[in-house]
């Protein structure tokens, strides 16, 4: 194989535009409530809530795809699919807007796991495939943080605008269409799959979907928070800039990932916890003021940034073997979406549970906090014990 280590992680990075777009929706999410009074709370933010569930069902299905396709043809159908997240702008209606957001799901979700598996398989070092999959999560930042500004400005105007961002959708496609290096169908279908998991693998797995159960509840209720503290016609714009922010944090950890993976090793993963604990506390800090509410937010995209960037890169050195990358790293994404679709439904029961009738969005960062914490702990223990993982490539 003609390894082309510079076009393959670039074209990670371009399609990882779409990778955080599911949340994109967020700043406009008390509006479309406010318009919808017949839905609950709870049903307005399965919005951002359900692509994740179609995340990891793209996932699973992107190998089959891929041995049909191609790799480089099923990401461009995933970016095409992202675009489709336009429509509602045009096309109104709850239950038609409920079913983009299910096809944007699935497109984000067949790009994801193949966008990884050209890292690894273009690679010519443990150190340019630590570096790729750093710029590739930074591609991710890239791309929300050009939706959240855009789309914070367009919802002052109308909601429905918002929808107008996925046409970063198209340009991934452009990028990845121009850049990518080709594979082939029938070539792609004759390797073999690892079909087990090796021990790094369920342990990336596991702490991935509990940390994004207690991360991932950030976007959808901030601006509920926003509105119960009291933000009024404010609120739009507090919660744009706030995940603006975060996203600018996402984007910094991906760059640096590389860097600070040298001098923390193993123990940038509770280094990351660390700062998403911070950033939530700082958040559910009750009428603690827009300034706080940003800042909290920098600091859990950047932990976010080193959090995942770290998970992603020890699937892929903790797998039972350099063919079984791409499994290792699909499986660590199917967790990473799982978590995300079932973190409302678990950390606002806990926050009843815990605080009774007179709960708040500003006890759920709380409950968020305290578990990211302990979370922390159980990193920090296993990162005592493990050594650093070394990333192995596979050779062709």
């Amino acid at each position: 194989m003609n390894k082309q280590p510079g076009r393959a992680i670039f074209s990670a990075f371009a399609a990882y535009l779409i990778a955080m777009g599911a949340i994109s929706i967020s700043s406009a999410l008390s509006a479309i409530s406010a318009d919808f009074p017949q839905y609950s709370d709870l049903t307005i933010q399965m919005l951002s809530t359900l692509p994740p569930l179609f995340i990891m069902i793209g996932n699973l299905v992107a190998p089959a795809i891929a041995n049909k396709l191609s790799k480089k043809r099923t990401i461009l159908l995933g970016c095409l699919l992202f675009a489709v997240g336009m429509l509602p702008m045009w096309i109104q209606g709850f239950a038609f807007l409920m079913s983009t957001r299910v096809i944007i799901g699935f497109g984000i979700g067949i790009m994801m796991p193949l966008s990884t598996s050209l890292i690894f398989t273009h690679a010519t070092s443990p150190e340019q495939a630590q570096k790729g999959v750093g710029l590739q999560q930074c591609g991710g930042g890239v791309g929300m943080l050009f939706m959240s500004l855009v789309g914070a400005a367009l919802v002052t105007v109308s909601w429905h605008r918002i929808f107008l961002v996925h046409v970063i959708g198209l340009v991934a496609f452009l990028l990845v269409l121009i850049f990518c290096p080709q594979d082939h169908p029938e070539t792609e279908a004759q390797e073999k799959s690892e079909t087990g998991f090796s021990k790094g693998t369920v342990y990336v797995c596991v702490i991935m979907f509990i940390y994004l159960i207690f991360f991932n509840p950030h976007a959808s209720i901030l601006p509920f928070k926003l509105a119960q503290d009291g933000f009024g016609d404010k609120v739009a714009g507090v919660t744009g800039i706030a995940l603006s922010l975060m996203v600018v944090g996402v984007t910094v950890g991906g760059l640096l990932m590389a860097a600070v993976v040298k001098v923390l090793k193993n123990y940038t993963l509770p280094v990351g916890l660390i700062m998403a604990v911070v950033g939530m506390l700082l958040c559910g800090l009750k009428n603690g003021g827009s300034g706080i509410i940003i800042a909290g937010s920098l600091i859990v995209g950047l932990g976010m940034g080193l959090a995942v960037g770290s998970l992603m890169g020890m699937a892929g050195a903790t797998a039972k073997g350099p063919q079984y990358v791409a499994f290792a790293t699909s499986m660590a994404g199917i967790a990473m979406t799982l978590g995300q679709f079932v973190c409302l439904y678990i950390t606002v029961p806990i926050t009843k549970a815990v605080f009774g009738s007179g709960w708040t969005y500003d006890n759920v960062y709380v409950v968020c906090g305290i578990a990211l914490a302990i979370l922390v702990v159980v990193t920090f223990i296993n990162s005592l014990k493990e050594k650093h993982p070394e990333v192995e490539l596979k050779q062709n």
